[in-house]
């Protein structure tokens, strides 16, 4: 299988999804008022997370982009938002949530 990642865009304190996929990135760190442990940043490297409330997640993209190397140089790459998940065209009622581990997880 293709080295695959997708990069989950947070700018808030929320549950996270993380898998061998799905790799959360903080947005906007060189102005928020917090940290988040245990993901990656917009403002390491070649950034431009200082225009994130004007490019909001592209900030992830450029980030991504500019310091593909620290992101173990994937074959592919993809992004998504932490809360706006994918569907396929087949979903017929409220998504299947038990690929998340149990615990304390907020839906908004």
């Amino acid at each position: 299988m293709k080295n695959i990642r997708i990069f989950v865009t947070y700018h808030d304190d929320h549950y996270r999804i993380k898998s061998n996929i799905l790799e959360p990135i903080q947005t906007g760190c060189i102005n928020a008022p917090k940290l988040f442990d245990g993901m990656l940043r917009d403002d390491i490297g070649d950034n431009i997370s200082d225009k994130n409330d004007k490019y909001c997640e592209l900030s992830a993209q450029y980030w991504v982009w500019k310091n593909y190397d620290k992101v173990g140089v994937p074959d592919y790459i993809g992004f998504m938002h932490y809360r706006r998940h994918f569907i396929s065209d087949n979903w017929q009622g409220f998504p299947d949530w038990s690929w998340l581990p149990k615990g304390n997880m907020h839906f908004c």
